[in-house]
């Protein structure tokens, strides 16, 4: 039979708290859509996450780590799959800060869907996009696993000669409107772990957020949490 591919229902809170005794540190997780192998604004999708969160100079470090000193860094990828894709922005920090932390990064998203990049902040971007390209293919371990990427995903081979200018072709405001679509806040879903009794409750996360004891969780259910024994 053949699977129909559906916009994804959550079937919990937007935002989940799990609490871990004794970690470290808080992981702060934020995750959205993204575009599917075979659509056609995956390349514009691959240079919105690049602008957020690919690199030392993505928005997405900047503001958590340069501005504020919130973690060692703040980074984002995007997943395309053949029947549908997963972007992933994640950082640690400290438990206190984990609230900021996640309020700075949905900002920076929000930020990007009203603010494209500007000429400078979009070429550098491009250019950290086919120069990690262009390294991957210098290896014959990059050059066999972007072959075997291909193969699986059923494109011919001259993509690998393609992508550099379908890069270059991406406009900002192309970005803007990635970000509009893809990542609307209503759409976006944030995971904090870590020893969250630490946090105060003002200012704090969302009241509706759905908090839970890492004892209780259970990825098999829809709504994560273990049934009463």
């Amino acid at each position: 039979p053949v699977v129909e591919a559906r916009e994804p229902v959550s079937q919990a809170a937007s935002t989940v708290l799990l609490q871990l005794p004794g970690a470290g540190q808080s992981s702060v997780a934020l995750v959205g859509g993204f575009s599917t192998q075979g659509d056609d604004d995956r390349r514009i999708g691959q240079v919105a996450n690049a602008v957020l969160g690919g690199g030392y100079s993505s928005r997405l470090n900047q503001e958590v780590r340069i501005r504020r000193g919130l973690a060692y860094g703040a980074g984002s990828r995007g997943e395309a799959g053949e029947r549908g894709g997963m972007w992933l922005a994640r950082t640690q920090t400290d438990h206190r800060n984990a609230p900021q932390v996640l309020q700075v990064m949905r900002a920076e998203v929000a930020r990007l869907a009203e603010q494209p990049p500007g000429a400078e902040e979009l070429a550098a971007r491009k250019a950290s996009l086919v120069g990690g390209f262009a390294r991957q293919l210098d290896t014959t371990a990059g050059l066999g696993a972007a072959v075997g990427e291909l193969w699986v995903q059923r494109r011919p081979l001259e993509s690998l000669g393609t992508l550099p200018a379908q890069i270059e072709a991406v406009q900002a405001a192309q970005v803007a409107d990635y970000a509009r679509r893809r990542w609307a806040a209503v759409t976006l879903r944030a995971v904090v772990v870590g020893d969250l009794a630490e946090v105060a409750p003002e200012p704090g996360f969302d009241p509706q957020a759905l908090r839970l004891d890492v004892a209780e969780l259970d990825l098999e259910r829809p709504d994560l949490r273990s049934p009463p024994r």
